[in-house]
């Protein structure tokens, strides 16, 4: 089952404030940031849980349509495979993407301490 397809239901002044703002910049009311299609994005947060507020980290905005990304598109920016399953709600799925290492991340700093672990008990 794919999860995190869920799409914000933006009303039509922020899918105008949204259209207007350019790649790379901030939208002034919302302050997310427009991706762009060939830089890196921005980091991924977050938020908060229920003890410091149930504060929603700051989401960028599609790079060429007029709302905000997916949990879906988040964790493909942090390289999760589309097998991976998400909470159902966009507030925890966007938790969890936000909260993680991203794959292939973490599969990078494990190859490199399995190698530096590997020239450690053959220098000895």
């Amino acid at each position: 089952m794919l999860t995190g397809c869920q799409r914000c239901d933006h009303n039509p002044d922020i899918v105008r404030r949204f259209q207007a703002t350019n790649p790379g910049t901030l939208e002034p009311i919302s302050r997310f940031q427009r991706l762009h299609l060939d830089r890196l994005a921005p980091t991924l947060r977050a938020g908060t849980g229920k003890d410091k507020g149930s504060f929603t980290a700051a989401r960028p905005i599609h790079p060429t349509q007029a709302r905000c990304i997916t949990v879906r598109e988040a964790a493909r920016l942090h390289s999760f495979p589309d097998w991976f399953q998400f909470h159902p709600t966009q507030w925890h799925g966007f938790r969890q993407v936000g909260n993680s290492v991203p794959p292939n991340l973490a599969n990078a700093v494990a190859a490199r301490v399995a190698h530096a672990l590997r020239a450690s008990r053959e220098a000895t």
